[in-house]
Order: C-alpha cells, then structure tokens, then sequence
C-alpha cells in the first residue's frame, strides 16, 4: 500500500536525510574514540609507572589487559546502539567497517608479535590512518590533526627505544582520540 506524503513531511523527511548524511561523526562516535583513548592513554603511563616509578619490569605489560574492557565495552554498546535502528548512511558503515577492520589487524599484530621493536610506532600508523580516514570521511578537522600527530609520534616513536615510547604512544592518543572525542561530544547531538 502506497502512502502519499504533504508537503510538510515531505520537507521533513529530506531535512532528516540531509542531516543524517551531514551528521557521520556523532556523540555516539565520540564515545568510542573516548573509552580507547582514555584507556590507551591509562595503560601505557600504567605501564610505565609500573617499570620505571615502581621497577615492576615483569608485570608492567598487564596494564594492557584494560584493553579488554575495551573490546566488551564496544561490543555491549554497539549492540544496544544497533537496536535503537539508527539510520546509517553509506560513509557511516565505510566507517564502521573501517574500524572493524583496524580491530582485527590490531589483534593480529598483538597476537603475533611478542618481542617486536617497533610495535609502538606500528599501532601508530595504524592509529593514524583509521582517524585520518574517518576524519576526510565525515569532514572533521580535529581527527584530520590527530593523524597528523600520530604520524609524527609513531615517525619520533620508530626513533625511540624503550620504555619512553610509551608517553610519545599517550600524547599520540590524547591527540587523535580524547581531545576530538570531547569536541564532537560537546558539539554534536545523538
């Protein structure tokens, strides 16, 4: 059964359209961007804290379990975002996917490199490219800056040895995640 529309929803429904496809980048976004780069940030100056402050060299590399918080956090979330069916558009989903596919090259590279030298500087081009994307996808200026950091982060990073990776890695996130986090969740609405 078809329905026709007046002209007064008619407007409505294309204005809904039009901000939906304007509107990539929400407070719902910013909540990842936040929970990572403040759970990033947290372990590696926990880690850090742990080796140099408290020279707990054989457990400082537990601080990362917060990263699993991450993962069930995200996974709880997104799920319940998924039943609210909200309208997606296309460089919305490119975006999700290209997350999705950061997560998994990020497990891969922790699973598979135990000893490597360069891991910091590694996750930084990762970190970099995945902002960087999302930031010319939706338009917003602060991830296309945050990129620019990390790559400069992950370029000193490959430069550093050691445990001072760590801090460079936690400006690097403050940079690309927790400060355009905060922007968009002031700015914009679910």
């Amino acid at each position: 059964m078809e329905t026709t529309m007046n002209e007064k929803e008619s407007l409505e429904l294309i204005t809904k359209m039009i901000n939906t496809a304007k509107s990539q980048i929400d407070k719902s976004s910013a909540v990842y961007f936040l929970l990572w780069g403040y759970l990033v940030v947290m372990a590696s100056l926990l880690q850090y804290v742990l080796c140099v402050i408290f020279n707990l060299w054989a457990i400082g590399h537990y601080a990362w379990l917060l990263m699993f918080v991450g993962v069930f956090v995200t996974i709880y979330y997104r799920i319940n975002l998924n039943r609210k069916k909200r309208i997606t558009t296309y460089i919305g989903r490119v975006i999700g996917y290209l997350w999705l596919a950061f997560g998994i090259s990020m497990g891969i590279l922790v699973i598979s490199s135990v000893n490597f030298t360069y891991y910091t500087p590694v996750i930084l081009l990762f970190v970099a490219l995945g902002i960087f994307v999302t930031g010319i996808a939706s338009k917003f200026k602060p991830f296309i800056w945050g990129a620019v950091i990390c790559w400069v982060c992950a370029a000193i990073t490959f430069r550093v040895h050691g445990i001072e990776q760590l801090l460079i890695n936690a400006f690097a996130l403050t940079a690309g995640y927790i400060i355009p986090g905060h922007i968009i969740y002031k700015q914009k609405n679910v």
